[in-house]
């Protein structure tokens, strides 16, 4: 399983409140709780699945939740990205929106922002020189062409922004 939507300030300060890291901005991100918690590392986020007793996604798993078992091109279909279906530049936000709010963009199965809102951290290596991790999803700073269930994109993992996130898996058990 996949997280329905990506880890939001008020889950992260659950984490924090315990002795987890505040990430970059924390004060001013708290008077949103129910947008992504973003400037978290990829250790961050790790620390955060691992305190959660989940993890981070695989991007195999990541991009299975996101183009489905038909192969989709976009989260929600083959139809082109608009502003009614993710936060990215041409919707004009200019900032994380609160997860869910663009029900349009979802998935078949309901998994939301999957295609906007925040990068997302997954557990993979970005290619061999293991010095990137990968991020998935694209972010409210980013044009259309990062809506695509297939662009990724790779940050040193101790890097954060006010556009990276994540979101968590888990297995399931029969």
């Amino acid at each position: 399983e996949i997280g329905k939507y990506p880890v939001t300030v008020q889950e992260y300060q659950l984490f924090v409140d315990e002795g987890g890291p505040k990430p970059e901005g924390w004060d001013g991100q708290l008077l949103r709780p129910n947008c992504p918690v973003v400037g978290v590392t990829w250790f961050d986020a790790k620390a955060y699945c691992d305190w959660a007793h989940v993890r981070l996604p695989s991007e195999a798993q990541w991009v299975r939740a996101a183009r489905g078992n038909e192969g989709r091109e976009y989260p929600w279909g083959i139809d082109e990205p608009d502003p009614d279906r993710a936060n990215y530049r041409e919707t004009k936000l200019g900032r994380t929106s609160p997860v869910g709010l663009f029900p349009r963009g979802s998935t078949p199965e309901g998994i939301a922002d999957l295609a906007g809102n925040v990068w997302e951290w997954v557990a993979d290596w970005y290619d061999d020189s293991k010095e990137y991790r990968v991020l998935r999803g694209g972010s409210w700073g980013n044009d259309s062409a990062y809506r695509r269930a297939s662009a990724r994109g790779g940050v040193r993992p101790g890097g954060g922004s006010v556009g990276i996130g994540f979101r968590c898996a888990r297995e399931v058990f029969p």
